[in-house]
């Protein structure tokens, strides 16, 4: 890759599209230049920006693009985080919470870090908002025991085993993707154990 800034300009962009493809011996692994489209418009997207330059500067190297896996090197993997879950129980004994006055029901409320609970004012009951939230930390029943109300609030695993995987990408692929051609290599994994 070559560019120089004209010195009839200030300052000039390098983007992606000033990358060009040598062609070698072998032309059936050429890899062919990106174009970005919008998801939403459809047009075509501005290209990535490499660097500025300024006026008489040059830029001259040489760019290899390899292919390669994550169980190589990690700047392969698609995948940011991916998290794997229990899907949680909790349960009320609104009998034993009860007992509490309002301003420790909301004090309960706020014990929890990922606010699965909810107070709400009218019945003045403690409810669940969102199980789906809860990471099984204990910290509510940590505090209903501080309140001498022992098994106030039952947190546990399901009994089946389901799980929920959480995939975040890099932007590489989308995380739909990355978990079709997971289970793609899996299966292909487990077919050649069998």
């Amino acid at each position: 890759m070559q560019k120089k800034c004209p010195p009839d300009l200030d300052q000039c962009e390098v983007t992606s599209n000033d990358i060009k493809l040598e062609t070698g011996q072998n032309d059936a692994h050429q890899v062919m230049p990106v174009r970005f489209i919008d998801d939403q418009t459809g047009e075509e997207t501005d290209p990535i920006l490499i660097m500025k330059l300024r006026k008489n500067q040059q830029l001259d190297f040489k760019l290899i693009a390899r292919k390669g896996t994550a169980q190589t090197h990690a700047k392969w993997s698609p995948v940011a985080t991916c998290i794997m879950r229990a899907e949680p129980i909790v349960d009320l004994d609104q009998e034993k919470i009860g007992q509490l006055n309002a301003e420790e029901k909301q004090e309960l409320v706020n014990s929890c870090p990922r606010r699965v609970f909810s107070f709400n004012g009218l019945s003045q009951a403690v409810e669940i908002e969102d199980i789906m939230k809860c990471n099984l930390c204990n910290e509510c029943v940590k505090y209903t025991s501080e309140k001498k109300l022992d098994k106030a609030i039952r947190i546990d695993e399901a009994a089946g085993k389901k799980y929920f995987y959480t995939v975040e990408s890099t932007g590489a692929l989308p995380p739909a993707q990355i978990l079709l051609k997971a289970i793609r290599e899996l299966k292909q994994k487990l077919s050649m154990l069998q």
